[in-house]
């Protein structure tokens, strides 16, 4: 009976721990990355009223805006209504709250020319803006989106100049659904790796392709990487323009957990664009 008793407490122990880690992803809000979702379906399911009026505009000058507020970077949305966009002038995130009032700046900036757009990741209990890697400020970095602090910063290496340098990125980060980061960098050109993030223990899980070869490069990539289910592996599509091809590929990479595997890979259209 005592070893029943034994068995039965780790069995509820392993589930419970199961749960907590599964638990940790993508906030459930209705805009809570890039194109919305893991799958980059690019669909809220709010409802619109038929004749949809105005609430608040601002303009997006305020706070840490530059270059005239230019940000190609899309917003992204929290359950309470605040809203988190980069600006393209000083790479910042700017939050502004539901009312349109300006909220805070965040105090991690990457540089001009970020084009990325942040994700909301949630563990049930506490929220992160995670965003990079950047040009300026190089990483992959967590705000806390209350008050635009930094959390954590993981800067993860790019292997393809000879010797490990920081990566450049200006895709958005796309969350599994264990909370895994996942997002691209390289050189900034025509190379590039796909890195895979804990943030739990705010390590690089993996890189891909490592050791780096022009023959697995995925090139370079400015959209967000889709994450999706495939026979019970977690597989990420990217595109991106490697430097040995005339035209853009996508390309479908297997998280084995500790390494990544290329499954397959196709032409496509321009690397600017998001798989879907």
């Amino acid at each position: 009976m005592k070893n029943f008793k034994t068995v039965l407490a780790l069995a509820m122990l392993l589930v419970f721990v199961m749960a907590a880690v599964s638990y940790a992803q993508l906030a459930n809000t209705d805009w809570p990355k890039n194109k919305r979702d893991a799958s980059n379906s690019g669909r809220s399911p709010a409802t619109a009223i038929a004749k949809p009026v105005i609430k608040w505009h601002t303009s997006l000058t305020t706070g840490s805006y530059t270059a005239g507020g230019a940000s190609p970077s899309g917003p992204v949305v929290d359950s309470d209504g605040s809203v988190y966009v980069v600006d393209t002038g000083g790479g910042a995130i700017t939050k502004i709250n539901a009312d349109g009032s300006f909220g805070w700046t965040s105090v991690a900036q990457l540089g001009g020319g970020y084009w990325g757009s942040p994700a909301i990741w949630s563990n049930g209990t506490t929220k992160q803006l995670v965003f990079g890697l950047g040009w300026g400020n190089l990483g992959l970095h967590s705000v806390n989106p209350t008050d635009g602090s930094t959390n954590w910063t993981v800067v993860p290496q790019y292997t393809g100049g000879g010797s490990p340098s920081p990566a450049f990125g200006d895709g958005a980060p796309a969350i599994g659904s264990d909370g895994t980061i996942y997002v691209t960098g390289g050189d900034g050109w025509d190379r590039g790796q796909l890195y895979a993030i804990d943030p739990a223990t705010q390590t690089v899980k993996w890189t891909f392709p490592d050791p780096f070869e022009d023959a697995n490069n995925i090139g370079y990539n400015y959209g967000a990487p889709v994450v999706t289910t495939v026979a019970g592996k977690t597989v990420v599509i990217v595109m991106g323009k490697p430097l040995d091809q005339n035209a853009s590929s996508i390309f479908a990479i297997q998280d084995n957990g500790t390494s990544a595997t290329k499954l397959w890979s196709a032409p496509c259209g321009y690397h600017w664009n998001n798989p879907v």
